[in-house]
């Protein structure tokens, strides 16, 4: 499964991130912030805590990350 997480607008002083899952085929999830976004990663896709805290990171700095995870 592909997991793309995309930057949004800021939602009282917070950028708001949504979760795009493969399977089902896209699926959109969110608005997350950021705490929220890494939990989600971490409880859906299977990512390793520090793996989806990256990727939310990764969002962040570039406007969206995508990445394959064990689901």
């Amino acid at each position: 499964m592909i997991v793309t997480v995309t930057k949004g607008r800021k939602y009282k002083g917070e950028h708001r991130y949504t979760l795009t899952f493969s399977a089902p085929p896209d699926r959109t999830f969110g608005p997350y912030d950021f705490a929220e976004a890494g939990k989600e990663l971490y409880v859906a896709a299977l990512l390793p805590r520090m793996d989806a805290r990256n990727l939310v990171l990764d969002a962040f700095a570039n406007g969206s990350a995508t990445a394959e995870c064990g689901s």
